[in-house]
């Protein structure tokens, strides 16, 4: 605490702020810097015209502010200087270094304390377009904290972090290799003093991903497949709860993008157009990160029409099995490849992780022992069936799909399954193709909702564009009084999630047998007929 009149400073907005190297931001801050010590603003993130509204007030102390205006001339320039920076941030949460210098300012006191309350814009001193826009005036509190808005003290691995940037930062002048691999070899050292659950590791992965994937565009480092593995291992400690969940997915469709334009394997053209059809809806309307999202979509819109492997498969509407030469990992299900043989009904695709009981949902539906079922945690399905099913005279076609989220010693591993999963939705969703009638997303009654809410947005958000109705079935529920409960606790919890659901069902899906509780015999028939109304009042085509 330091007692003295102080200086009020409001940063209110910046305009034409410069997006930093070849990154894609955070959010940016100001980091003011007198004579008498440093303190900054809360990070925001930038608009799409690279905007940003702080509206933050700071307080500077210790400010000679008893003494009249007209004797401010006589202190020295040094005393009276304030340097201010805007600096941006790769993490939306506490920073790893200070980020990278976008624009400096240079003013005074005295002109800031010349319009005392009134705003004035002060120019970028570095011959950028950037502006910021303050309102200074004099406080009488003698009482503050002395960085009132926050600090900018550096840690070990901060100041280290900084010296690689400060070197990634000077390769992007200079294009000579031995910063690069300055930068590279300070971010490696960073990250091994991260350990595994330490709270910086997922920005120290990313950066040095940046580092390795900006080598590879500059034809310095080739090891691409090193920055996407750090990527993903980043992506892994940024759930979609993460502030920066979003922002780590862009980064992986960049890399995926760069090795495609490299390597031309339609696999990370594929992904990385995923990645995108993901974020986009998630990202906040006229945001810049949105406008990223945007632009990378277009980018790789031009990209799958001039590759000739995925351009067929999206545009002359064929399936990916005709497409010559194509990956088998990406083919449709050998129940799909021939819909002359497939009987014709309404498309209804259940999916959820494994062991939720997805094969007994389709047996319950259809009144019969159609799908193999598995009484263990790990999945019984290794690949997209179909089972023909009618309810009401209705006919319908019931997708059985490999279980989600399984470790890799599971029935199906759990990228190829996701595979498995996009590739079935696309083909049933391309021109020509029957459609999807419904999304049956089949959880567990335990299963938090912040997880269900990753595999709700990669599916339903990211491949089908919420074009199509999705009802949810909430399976486990033979041991509750009343199975509709769980739904009435938790369908706010969902919708705090962003899952919007056209119906539910909350069910069993274990069978009949003379030995079980009469309410769960209940139960049981209770919940056949749950689930084939379910599907015949949602069913859309």
């Amino acid at each position: 605490m330091r007692g003295g009149p102080s200086l009020t400073l409001e940063v209110i907005a910046g305009t034409d702020l410069a997006i930093p190297s070849n990154r894609t931001p955070a959010g940016f801050y100001v980091l003011v810097s007198t004579l008498h010590g440093q303190c900054n603003t809360i990070c925001k993130a930038p608009m799409a015209d690279c905007s940003v509204a702080w509206n933050q007030t700071l307080t500077i102390n210790g400010w000679p502010l008893k003494f009249p205006r007209w004797l401010m001339p006589i202190f020295t320039r040094k005393f009276k200087a304030v340097h201010l920076e805007v600096r941006s941030s790769f993490e939306s949460g506490p920073m790893l270094g200070r980020g990278e210098l976008v624009g400096t300012f240079e003013t005074t006191l005295e002109q800031l304390l010349r319009n005392d309350g009134q705003p004035i814009s002060l120019s970028a001193a570095d011959n950028q377009r950037a502006s910021l826009e303050l309102k200074a005036r004099r406080s009488k509190n003698r009482q503050v904290a002395d960085h009132a808005a926050g600090s900018t003290e550096q840690s070990a691995i901060g100041r280290s972090t900084d010296e690689a940037r400060d070197a990634y930062t000077l390769f992007g002048r200079s294009n000579l290799p031995s910063d690069l691999n300055h930068s590279i070899d300070v971010f490696q050292s960073v990250l091994e003093q991260c350990p595994v659950n330490h709270p910086d590791r997922a920005a120290a992965l990313s950066n040095l991903a940046h580092a390795v994937l900006c080598g590879n565009t500059k034809n310095i480092r080739t090891d691409i497949d090193h920055a996407i593995s750090l990527f993903r291992s980043a992506l892994d400690l940024r759930p979609l709860e993460h502030p920066d969940h979003l922002l780590s997915n862009l980064d992986l469709c960049q890399a995926l993008r760069n090795r495609h334009l490299h390597q031309k394997g339609h696999t990370d053209l594929r992904e990385a157009m995923d990645i995108s059809l993901y974020v986009l809806p998630l990202c906040v309307e006229g945001s810049y990160l949105r406008r990223v999202a945007l632009d990378t979509n277009s980018i790789l819109h031009d990209n799958q029409i001039s590759s000739s492997q995925y351009g067929e498969c999206h545009h002359d509407q064929r399936s990916v099995a005709e497409i010559p030469g194509s990956s088998s990992q990406l083919s449709p299900s050998p129940s799909l490849s021939n819909r002359e043989t497939r009987a014709r009904g309404r498309n209804v695709v259940m999916f959820g992780e494994t062991g939720v009981g997805k094969s007994s949902i389709i047996n319950i539906i259809a009144q019969q022992e159609l799908a193999e079922t598995s009484n263990d945690a790990t999945g019984c399905t290794s690949s997209s069936e179909h089972y023909l099913a009618e309810i009401s005279n209705q006919r319908f076609v019931l997708f059985d799909t490999a279980g989600l989220n399984e470790g890799t010693e599971g029935t199906v591993p759990a990228a190829k399954a996701k595979r498995q999963l996009k590739s079935l939705l696309r083909e049933l969703m391309s021109p020509g193709s029957d459609g999807i009638g419904l999304l049956v997303y089949c959880v567990r009654n335990t299963t938090a909702p912040h997880a269900l809410a990753r595999d709700y947005n990669t599916f339903y958000v990211g491949i089908c564009q919420k074009r199509v109705p999705i009802v949810v079935v909430v399976t486990g529920l033979e041991g509750e009084t009343r199975m509709e409960d769980w739904w009435d606790t938790n369908e706010e919890k969902l919708k705090n999630h962003d899952m919007q659901f056209a119906d539910h069902a909350c069910v069993t899906v274990l069978r009949e047998h003379p030995d079980i509780p009469e309410v769960f015999t209940h139960h049981i028939k209770e919940s056949s007929e749950i689930l084939r109304n379910l599907i015949v009042n949602n069913c859309s085509i």
